[in-house]
């Protein structure tokens, strides 16, 4: 501790700050005022005085923080002498009780109004610096606490995942049964195509004596254009039966999840809303 320059004890003041800081546990209540000091200290109050502030600077450099308090406190009632109330406030704030230290900074100024000094502005607002960063950690576990007595919500269960919708089945629906419309016309046509040549070289065909068939040169491109007709036809037709058996599974396809899509709105409707059972 570095006293203050001021007092008739200045040679008394200049006592060592420990390095190590213990670990007190805070006070509950507040620091008690400083006693009434002697108005008119003897030879014999100043010599007593004198050996309490030795012991409490003992005291204070052995840690025993709150007898060192006792000691400077004693020793203030007797001399009258500020400098006990400063090394008061340092041993505060030793016990990390920054409000009593405050409390004994200010009782330092009002018993020595002159003393101004830079390093007392500094202590001061050091400790009041450590006030306000308790404070914070105070709201903090406070905080902390409120969070911990707070009951968690229960997760709201999620609801099933209605199957897809049947609209994309659309456009291949649609698909699918063009192309069995067209390939089953197509072959529709074609057969009738392919008959009408046959019947044209029919025309031009006979038969001899011995009942054998005969066709004359002219009935050739007639035959061969039945013959493609009829396989176009062939052809056309298959297609257009597999793609009439496609469409007839996606329409079916779609009816079902068209109806497993109301059924699941119908439950989740049925699900909303209070439930009575417990």
């Amino acid at each position: 501790m570095v006293a203050a320059p001021n007092g008739l004890w200045r040679r008394f003041a200049a006592f060592a700050v420990v390095a190590a800081v213990a670990m007190p546990s805070a006070r509950a209540s507040a620091a008690p005022n400083p006693p009434v000091p002697n108005d008119s200290p003897t030879t014999g109050d100043m010599a007593e005085a004198r050996d309490l502030f030795g012991r409490g600077d003992v005291l204070f450099s052995n840690r025993d923080y709150d007898q060192a308090i006792e000691s400077f406190r004693e020793a203030f009632a007797l001399s009258g002498e500020p400098n006990c109330l400063y090394n008061i406030a340092l041993a505060y704030e030793k016990l990390e009780d920054y409000r009593g230290a405050l409390e004994y900074l200010d009782h330092y100024q009002a018993h020595a109004p002159d003393v101004d000094s830079p390093e007392l502005r500094s202590k001061i607002r050091e400790v009041e610096d450590a006030i306000e960063q308790e404070r914070l950690e105070q709201e903090a576990r406070e905080r902390a606490a409120r969070e911990a007595a707070m009951p968690e919500p229960e997760p709201e269960p999620e609801p099933e995942p209605a199957p897809p919708p049947a609209q994309a089945l659309v456009p291949a629906t649609i698909a699918t049964a063009t192309i069995a419309a067209l390939g089953l016309g197509t072959g529709a046509v074609l057969g009738i195509v392919s008959q009408n040549n046959k019947v044209a070289a029919a025309d031009v065909c006979g038969v001899d004596a011995d009942g054998t068939r005969f066709c004359a040169a002219q009935a050739d491109p007639a035959l061969r254009a039945s013959r493609r007709y009829a396989i176009g036809a062939d052809i056309s037709l298959s297609v257009g039966a597999v793609a009439a058996v496609a469409t007839i599974v996606l329409i079916s396809v779609r009816a079902t999840r068209n109806r497993r899509s109301r059924a699941a709105l119908v439950a989740g409707r049925r699900s909303a809303g209070l439930q009575v059972r417990f």
